[in-house]
């Protein structure tokens, strides 16, 4: 069963930034997997019923990591020591 980007981001609320990074390579490595898979082998074997399917498992899977990455973007200055010089214009640009 799938759970939603919400719910998945969720699980890393107060993990370290290293937790996070794990993560992403997790998600980068499965997407390839998958990708692997259209590429080559969907049309060389017959299909078996999976459950989710693997189309399923791969838009959840890049909307997991499209959520990990704005995750990891807030939380970048954990590892980096300095803030978002974009985020700050953003910001700034709120506050008019």
């Amino acid at each position: 069963m799938m759970v939603s980007s919400e719910s998945y981001i969720a699980q890393f609320e107060d993990a370290p930034y290293s937790e996070l990074i794990r993560a992403r390579a997790e998600l980068v490595a499965e997407l390839a997997e998958l990708e692997n898979h259209f590429e080559c082998c969907s049309q060389e074997w017959p299909s078996i019923a999976v459950s989710p399917s693997e189309d399923t498992r791969y838009k959840m899977g890049l909307e997991y990591l499209a959520a990990l990455i704005g995750l990891m973007v807030d939380r970048a200055p954990e590892l980096t020591g300095e803030g978002c010089a974009a985020c700050e214009d953003d910001d700034e640009e709120k506050d008019d």
